[in-house]
């Protein structure tokens, strides 16, 4: 079975591990059950040492171990969705099923669509990959911490994670809760919950994942070119591609 690429999207209420069993569901496509199955029951390590035996693992075996309450995959062939399917619970102790519909944060995916959005704004001619665009946002200014010396930040860096810039990820915010804006998220003012983006290495040095550069990338795209970032993307990125 040749799976071009399979999706897995967890909940973020990791706290419990999931209550009952997993309820399979129809798919189409596969009536039989076997390629699914495969996938359900074949879970592999990221990494296989040689001269070992290669371990697997059952989705609910994954599940059970890091705690996740409701999973959903979707696994895509030659371009289409062969099946898709959910598993466990939508919320933490709580009794309602996770299916193929249910709705997931779409957290860190995005920034796949957001480097192919910068990338059609560099491909047009309005920006360069490897500038200095540090300075270029006008509305905020990307500042070096304490004892870290000034140099330039390009495109490049903050796209492939290597721009030194702080901030691993975004914890995101309750239904209901005040929301910052950019601005407030990169300043680390409130009602924003994260600290400020900041430069404490030196840029190229070295691989480092940084939500807080894909937070910069937002704000360059949008003031370069006048427009909000979602349909921005949506016109660079997501319509070409018929999503």
């Amino acid at each position: 079975m040749r799976l071009v690429s399979v999706l897995l999207v967890l909940l973020s209420a990791c706290s419990a591990p999931p209550a009952g069993p997993v309820v399979p569901e129809p798919v189409a496509g596969d009536p039989g059950g076997d390629r699914r199955r495969a996938v359900e029951r074949g879970l592999l390590p990221a990494v296989v040492l040689a001269g070992r035996d290669e371990p697997r693992w059952s989705v609910e075996e994954r599940m059970e171990r890091y705690r996740v309450p409701g999973l959903g995959i979707a696994v895509i062939d030659d371009g289409a969705v062969a099946w898709a399917a959910g598993y466990g619970v939508t919320r933490a102790g709580g009794a309602v099923p996770t299916t193929a519909s249910t709705r997931f944060q779409a957290a860190s995916i995005i920034k796949a669509v957001s480097a192919a959005g910068a990338l059609r704004l560099v491909q047009d001619g309005r920006l360069g990959l490897d500038e200095d665009v540090g300075r270029r946002p006008r509305s905020w200014r990307l500042r070096f911490a304490d004892g870290v010396a000034a140099a330039p930040v390009t495109l490049r860096h903050l796209l492939s994670h290597s721009a030194g810039v702080t901030v691993h990820g975004f914890p995101g915010y309750r239904r209901g809760a005040p929301l910052p804006t950019p601005l407030q998220i990169l300043d680390g003012a409130a009602p924003a919950n994260s600290p400020a983006v900041r430069v404490d290495e030196t840029p190229g040095r070295r691989y480092r994942y940084s939500g807080g550069g894909y937070q910069v990338v937002e704000l360059l795209l949008e003031e370069v070119t006048g427009r909000p970032f979602a349909s921005l993307l949506a016109e660079l990125v997501l319509a070409p591609a018929g999503i």
